[in-house]
């Protein structure tokens, strides 16, 4: 009941800002705390978390040595979410945030965030219930609100394929697929109207 209306910040965690504090430091604060307590399942799913602080986690790309050596590193990014900076490899962090670690913790993380996942969907549904048609921008404050935090990602063309939903409540990350059909890209983006 506390969190609604207050747009919930997750663990008090402070925004990596480039240039603002040493990048190692500020990486390894926001890895740490995200991985230690939010549960989730994929990589795809802890960069919507960390999305919320300024760094991303990136493999390289797929014909890279680093993909396949499973290398990882973390990287700041900018407002727009783009890499910037020196990156950081995952196993000079300290907690060995690693492409191995996080898959161990994976299968864990599955069952860890079951039973959470009714809770997430009422507050969807929530927001989803007060209009008929909504923007995207609009759904994604009204969310914010029930602090549930939302990362959209589309293709090049601009095609919405995937809705990540990060729970700032219970610490949970699910793809909208995975909550049901209803949930997924292209239900949610058919109630979207004009901007």
């Amino acid at each position: 009941e506390q969190v609604q209306g207050q747009g919930i910040k997750p663990v008090e965690i402070e925004k990596a800002i480039y240039g603002k504090s040493q990048t190692k430091r500020a990486i390894t604060n926001v890895v740490g705390a995200i991985v230690k307590v939010y549960s989730f399942t994929s990589l795809a799913e802890l960069n919507a978390a960390l999305s919320q602080y300024n760094v991303v986690a990136y493999r390289g790309n797929e014909n890279s040595r680093m993909y396949e050596k499973g290398g990882l590193q973390f990287s700041l990014t900018d407002k727009k979410g783009k890499r910037i900076g020196i990156p950081i490899k995952a196993s000079d962090l300290y907690g060995k945030p690693t492409l191995a670690n996080l898959e161990k913790r994976f299968e864990r993380n599955a069952e860890n965030r079951k039973q959470h996942k009714d809770d997430l969907k009422q507050r969807i549904d929530e927001v989803r219930g007060k209009y008929a048609q909504s923007t995207r921008s609009t759904f994604t404050k009204e969310l914010a609100k029930q602090g549930i935090h939302v990362v959209y990602r589309q293709s090049e063309q601009g095609q919405l394929y995937c809705i990540t939903y990060v729970d700032n409540v219970n610490k949970t990350i699910f793809n909208g697929s995975e909550l049901g059909k209803e949930y997924g890209a292209k239900s949610i983006s058919g109630t979207f109207g004009p901007k």
